[in-house]
C-alpha cells in the first residue's frame, strides 16, 4: 500500500499545476500557448495516468517476484517502475518547459498581484515535483537495497519534504481564489470599457 501512494501522490499536484495553466491561458489569451488550455490537462494528465499504470503493473512484477518461494529476480518490475517514474518526469519537465514559455510569453499582459503569488506558488510547486520524480528514479535506479532506499532521511527530505511543500505553496497561495479573483476584475475591466 506504501508504494501506492508513493506513485500516486504528485500525480494530484501535478494535475492542479495543468489546471491553473489552462486557467491562465484562459485568462490572457491563447495566443501565448503552442496548445490549447484544455490540452494540457488532457495530455499531462494521460501522461501521468500511463506512468502510474506502468508502475503499477512493475511493482505488482516486483512484488510476485520477491513474494515467490524461492524469491525471483524483481529486475524486470523494477525496470517497469523505473520507466515509469522516468516518463512521468519527462512529461513533468516538457510541461515545466511549456509552462515558462506561456508566462514569457505573457509577460506583458498586466496581471494583479495574486497571479504574480500564483504563478510563483505554481512553479514553486512543479519544481519540488520534478525533483522528487528525479529523486525517486535515482532511488530506484540502485535497486531495492541501494543506498538511497536504506536511508530514510533521503526519502523524508526528498520525496515527504518536497510533497508537503508543493501542497503548503498551494494551501498559502490558494489557486481558486487568486484565479476567481483575477477573472471577476478582469470582467469588470472590459465592463468599464
Amino acid at each position: 500500500m506504501q508504494i501506492s501512494v508513493l506513485i500516486i501522490s504528485p500525480c494530484f499536484f501535478s494535475a492542479a499545476t495543468y489546471y491553473i495553466l489552462g486557467q491562465l491561458i484562459n485568462l490572457w489569451g491563447t495566443k501565448y500557448s503552442l496548445i490549447s488550455a484544455r490540452l494540457y490537462l488532457i495530455i499531462f494528465a494521460g501522461f501521468d495516468l500511463l506512468s502510474i499504470i506502468i508502475q503499477a503493473i512493475g511493482g505488482g512484477i516486483a512484488s510476485k517476484a520477491s513474494a515467490a518461494e524461492p524469491p525471483k529476480s524483481t529486475l524486470l518490475g523494477t525496470h517497469l517502475m523505473m520507466a515509469g517514474i522516468i516518463l512521468q518526469l519527462a512529461s513533468m519537465c516538457v510541461f515545466a518547459i511549456l509552462f515558462l514559455w506561456v508566462v514569457w510569453r505573457a509577460r506583458a499582459v498586466p496581471r494583479e498581484s495574486k497571479i504574480t503569488f500564483l504563478l510563483m506558488a505554481t512553479s514553486f510547486s512543479t519544481a519540488c515535483i520534478i525533483i522528487r520524480n528525479f529523486y525517486r528514479a535515482v532511488e530506484l535506479s540502485q535497486g531495492w537495497r541501494g543506498y538511497l532506499i536504506t536511508h530514510e532521511v533521503y526519502f523524508d527530505v526528498l520525496d515527504g519534504m518536497l510533497m508537503v511543500l508543493a501542497a503548503v505553496a498551494f494551501n498559502i497561495v490558494n489557486p481558486a481564489w487568486c484565479l476567481d479573483r483575477a477573472s471577476a476584475h478582469d470582467t469588470q475591466e472590459m465592463g468599464d470599457k
